[in-house]
């Protein structure tokens, strides 16, 4: 951060980076850009990290709660409380640190208003006729453990990766089949993939056979006792789904499309046609936002879910040289300079037509 040429682009990425450690942990992206960045130790050690408390309590999203947990227990359980702010500590070796908010090493309290945790997330999509999906899920367990000797602290969290990959053949997304279906991810003790089928609107022009497939994982996981604690258990952590299609997604038409002939000669309609003419939305996230990944060409062939957000707004310069060589003056300098008479006859070329 404190090298001179660092670009804002290398900042932003960086702020990204701390900000999903902090508030949904190591994520599967998270620890491959680590990687990529020669960071390999601190990827390696992120992946068992070791907490000081129970991993509700020091992420705040990126988790699917059991859907069996009752209402009372959905809520967040240190959401009132007024020392749920106090920053705790990662027992891992070369990460101990307190995440001070203030030189006070306290953080402001909880929200007033109880917040629920989530028991599911989602994405639906377009895909075309006789298509399968092949689908990675990625999560984490935490398991209580004894900590270190030189902890202070009274208990350790240490975290386990977990991924399971599953093909999802054409004939499961045939519109003539069962329009709901569901299977469990294996070696995951009650994560379970669902989905359900819509053939996609005919009248939008889609090509013929296509399907609108809306997926979910649900955490359907079985658990003893009733405390936080072994809700904890039971959940699991920084979770992520890719979505791969060998032909490609299809991009979401306008649902307005039949209404050409009606908007023709609405001017924000026609606008905006234009702006956003190379722009595609591919999949809407349900709990969870998603990540399109694009090839060159523009093809979707793969979607990942994200917890936090982002967009990218393009830079927008006028083409100087290119006006003052017409004869555009944008200097304010020698605006100021010219007479009233002047300054008209600067303007008129540009706004008569």
């Amino acid at each position: 951060m404190s090298n001179s040429r660092t670009s804002s682009a290398q900042v932003r990425s960086q702020l990204i980076q701390a900000l999903t450690l902090d508030l949904v942990g190591p994520t599967p992206d998270i620890l491959v850009q680590l990687e990529l960045e020669g960071r390999t130790e601190e990827a390696a050690e992120l992946r068992s990290e070791l907490l000081d408390r129970p991993p509700n309590r020091w992420y705040q999203s990126g988790f699917l709660i059991p859907s069996e947990t009752s209402l009372g227990d959905r809520a967040d359980d240190a959401a009132d409380d007024e020392f749920a702010g106090l920053d705790g500590q990662n027992l891992s070796a070369k990460r101990k640190s307190n995440a001070s908010a203030d030189d006070t090493g306290a953080s402001e309290a909880g929200p007033a208003r109880r917040v629920f945790f989530t028991c599911s997330v989602g994405l639906s999509l377009l895909i075309p006729a006789a298509t399968g999906l092949e689908v990675t899920v990625h999560w984490a367990s935490y398991q209580p453990t004894t900590p270190p000797e030189d902890s202070k602290a009274d208990e350790a969290w240490l975290r386990e990766p977990h991924m399971e990959q599953l093909s999802l053949p054409a004939e499961l997304f045939a519109p003539s089949g069962r329009s709901a279906e569901a299977k469990e991810v294996p070696g995951s003790d009650g994560l379970m993939l669902r989905w359900h089928l819509r053939a996609a609107p005919a009248d939008q022009g889609y090509p013929p056979g296509a399907v609108a497939v809306s997926l979910f994982l649900t955490n359907e996981r079985s658990f003893e006792g009733r405390s936080a604690e072994d809700r904890d258990r039971a959940s699991a952590y920084q979770v992520q789904l890719d979505v791969g299609c060998s032909a490609g997604f299809l991009a979401r038409h306008d649902p307005r499309a039949a209404d050409l002939a009606i908007n023709a000669n609405d001017w924000d309609h026609r606008v905006n046609n234009l702006h956003y003419r190379g722009d595609h939305e591919f999949a809407v996230g349900h709990n969870i936002s998603v990540a399109p990944r694009m090839d060159g060409s523009g093809h979707c062939h793969e979607i990942s879910t994200n917890w936090l957000p982002q967009a990218t707004v393009e830079k927008v310069l006028p083409r100087v040289e290119e006006l003052e060589a017409g004869g555009l003056v944008l200097s304010m300098a020698e605006l100021d300079r010219l007479p009233v008479k002047g300054l008209t006859l600067c303007r008129r070329p540009y706004t008569l037509s």
